[in-house]
């Protein structure tokens, strides 16, 4: 991990704000989440998957809500 390998360490001696690793760590969990559900909505549509009757709007909403689903979960794995 990070802090066994000492990084975290070395960031805390350069002029970065100390909270600039966690949010780092944060964003590019969640675009891992965004990433892994536009392929996995793509393989859907891919093999037969359709709507029914959803708009774009309601399909953006879910995606949305997925999306903050997956940010809370990520800042309570970073606060553990």
């Amino acid at each position: 991990t990070d802090m066994s390998e000492g990084i975290i360490a070395r960031f805390r001696t350069m002029a970065i704000h100390r909270g600039s690793v966690i949010v780092g760590h944060v964003v590019g969990s969640v675009l891992q989440v965004l990433a892994s559900l536009v392929l996995v909505g793509a393989v859907a549509v891919a093999i037969g998957f359709r709507s029914s009757g959803a708009t774009a709007l309601e399909w953006l909403a879910a995606f949305g809500l997925l999306a903050l689903f997956a940010l809370a979960l990520t800042w309570i794995a970073v606060g553990m």
